[in-house]
Formats: C-alpha cells, sequence, structure tokens
C-alpha cells in the first residue's frame, strides 16, 4: 500500500534469541517484517512514523521485485507464502544483504581470513559504566564501548593477524576479554560481564561503496554495510549505519516540511492509484492522503542517495589506510606494539595513559606503514 515502508535488516548475526538489545515491538495493523537493532530502528522509526508512515519489520523475506512497467512497484515475497507492495524497500541487512545481491549479483565483499570482529551487550554497575563513547587501541586489537540506554552498555572489538580460526576461539568469555588486555579496565570488565548468548562474531569483511544505482532512486535504499561496509579499522561501521539512518529521516523531514501541502501528480515518482475515480470521496481523500505520503518518501529516498557517496567515500578510504597501518607485520609494528603494551605498565598514576600509548603506537605506527610500504 502507498506510504508504507519497508525495513529490512540482518536476521543472522542479529537474532531475538542472541540479543537482547533487539526489539520486539508491532505496530497497530501492520503486519512485521524484518528484525532491527533497537538503535537503527529506533533511528528510522520515530521521525517517519510521526510523519504518517507504517514502518514494517519482524518477518522473514523470500523475493523482492521492482516492475517498472508498474509504477516502479515494488512485491515482497514472504516465507510464509504472503505478498505485499511497498513505495520504499529500505535494506539494512548486513554485508551479505539478500537484498543487494538480488538487484546487485556482482557485489561481492572482501574478506580477511586472520582477522575478526566479536560485539555484545552487558549490565554494569553505574561506577563501571563508559560516561561516553570510548575507544582504545594497540597491541593488534582495537575494543569500543558505550551507553545504549536503559541501563545496558554495548561494546565491540577487533582483533588483527590473529592466527586462530575463527569461529572456534575464543573459548571462554575470560579468554576473550585476555586478547584485548591492557585495554582500560572499564572494557575489559564489559567484555568479562557479557553472557555468551548476548554475544555475536563474524570475520572482518568490507566492500567498496557503490556508487549508486541510479535506476532504482527513489525506491531502494541499502543502509549500512548494505551499501557501504567500512573496514573496522575506525569503527565506523556502526557510526555510519546510524549515520545512515539519520541522513535518511532527516531527508524524509525535510521533504514533509518543503512539500506541505503538496498535490498527487501523474509523474513516475508520484505513482497514483488508478481506481481514484471508482471510489467514493472518502476513499478518494484516503488513497492521496497515502499516495502523497508515498511520494514523499521515494522524493526522501531519492535524495538520501543523492548524498550518500560522497559523505560515505572519505571515510571508507581513511578506514582502509587505518586498516593497512594495522595489518602490517613487520619488526618495526611488533616494537610499537611492545611500547604501547610497556607504557601501560609504567605508572599507575597517569590518568587514560592506556589512551596516551595508543595514540603513541598509531602515531609512528602509520608512519612506519607508509615507510615500508
Amino acid at each position: 500500500t502507498n506510504g508504507r515502508i519497508i525495513v529490512a535488516t540482518d536476521q543472522k548475526a542479529l537474532s531475538r534469541d542472541s540479543l537482547p538489545a533487539i526489539r520486539n515491538r508491532q505496530i497497530p495493523d501492520s503486519p512485521p517484517i524484518g528484525v532491527a537493532v533497537s538503535e537503527i530502528l529506533r533511528s528510522l522509526e520515530e521521525p517517519l512514523v510521526t510523519g504518517g508512515v507504517a514502518v514494517e519489520y519482524q518477518r522473514s523475506l523470500k523475493t523482492v521485485e521492482i516492475d517498472p512497467e508498474e509504477g516502479w512497484e515494488i512485491t515482497l515475497k514472504f516465507l510464509d507464502g504472503e505478498e505485499a507492495t511497498c513505495d520504499v524497500l529500505i535494506a539494512a541487512d548486513g554485508m551479505e544483504s539478500a537484498i543487494k545481491r538480488g538487484f546487485f549479483p556482482e557485489s561481492a565483499p572482501l574478506t580477511s581470513a586472520d582477522q575478526w570482529w566479536v560485539s555484545g551487550t552487558c549490565v554494569l554497575s553505574d561506577y563501571a559504566k563508559p560516561k561516553t563513547a570510548f575507544e582504545c587501541k594497540g597491541n593488534g586489537t582495537r575494543l569500543w564501548a558505550s551507553n545504549i540506554g536503559e541501563g545496558r552498555v554495548g561494546w565491540r572489538g577487533v582483533v588483527y593477524n590473529d592466527k586462530r580460526s575463527y569461529p572456534e576461539f575464543p573459548e571462554s568469555v575470560r579468554d576473550l576479554a585476555d586478547i584485548f588486555r591492557p585495554a582500560p579496565s572499564h572494557l575489559i570488565d564489559a567484555v568479562r560481564s557479557t553472557d555468551v548468548k548476548d554475544m555475536c562474531m563474524g570475520k572482518v569483511e568490507w566492500a567498496t561503496p557503490r556508487k549508486g544505482w541510479n535506476q532504482y532512486s527513489g525506491r531502494l535504499v541499502l543502509l549500512g554495510d548494505s551499501a557501504h561496509s567500512i573496514p573496522d579499522a575506525l569503527f565506523q561501521d556502526v557510526a555510519m549505519t546510524l549515520e545512515s539512518c539519520e541522513a535518511l529521516s532527516m531527508a524524509y523531514q525535510q521533504m514533509v516540511e518543503a512539500h506541505a501541502p503538496m498535490e498527487p501528480t501523474s509523474s513516475p515518482l508520484f505513482r497514483n492509484p488508478s481506481n481514484l475515480a471508482e471510489k467514493d470521496e472518502d476513499d478518494a481523500d484516503d488513497a492521496g492522503a497515502e499516495d502523497e505520503t508515498g511520494a514523499l518518501l521515494r522524493l526522501a529516498a531519492a535524495e538520501y542517495e543523492n548524498s550518500r557517496f560522497a559523505r560515505v567515500k572519505k571515510v571508507w578510504m581513511d578506514s582502509s589506510e587505518e586498516q593497512k597501518v594495522m595489518n602490517t607485520s613487520s619488526s618495526i609494528m611488533a616494537g610499537l606494539r611492545a611500547t604501547a603494551d610497556w607504557m601501560n605498565r609504567f605508572s599507575s598514576t597517569i590518568q587514560d595513559k592506556e589512551l596516551v600509548a595508543y595514540d603513541i603506537f598509531q602515531l609512528f605506527g602509520r608512519t612506519a606503514h607508509r615507510v615500508l610500504k
């Protein structure tokens, strides 16, 4: 139906059984579709629902079809045999995006066999929680943590040049936490306080950002890893996904403000129902309102896509450069990592000494990488 947006998100790495951060909410009169992490869902849902858009999720998707002969209508077929249509399809289903593969089969991620990531959520006492988003780096690892609301802390770690086979490692949460030492104690506590069932793991993968998909402009939106999986070196992958959600939501809000009131037209971006004349006046008014909402959604999706590539490209290039630094195997880099470890143990009186050491490692490590390459 017009004025309805579909959010399809990753159902493999993140499931209701594995992460309590995932919300299972339903909007009245809207069949649920897909599954979404709470922060992503909240970033999209609140401004869109306020603008009169029905957001659907929590159902398994089988195939997606976009028919240019039928006004570019999007048809979704589900595993339970039912079908639905929508004005805009948002794919936020990760690196192995089924939707992206369906429309762009040539897209393939780049994988590093000896790198992996792990993330999780836990409950920490107030004194142990990070007051702001906090990151440390060095010793071939990175660890990041932040408050995610409702008394919980979310964290994510990346391990580089690790020769142990994924996913058999780690054997225990304690072993996992030890990998990230000598990170600050509150970050280690976040890892050690996390139940295994509240963790997700995966290989480090990334992909060159797609420049665009003009043939589907205004109909298809790829968010986060679906469109541009950023190397983990700068922890920009999650941030870019949330930023993409905000950018799309802002684009929709701006379209609502700029086009209110707006009259439906017959252009391809403003598809009118063909049977309005057969409906009574009330039905026609309702259909016109739905069509207007759908038109605004399509305009917002097109505006988002026009600005996406430039916004992502620099971050992706910086992360790629940082990835090379972290992956460089040499005696110089090993010495720098050892120096960082030594500085961390040098004095317990230096506040945030870990960050000082990691910053020095980062500065000289980048220089060494440029000389070595």
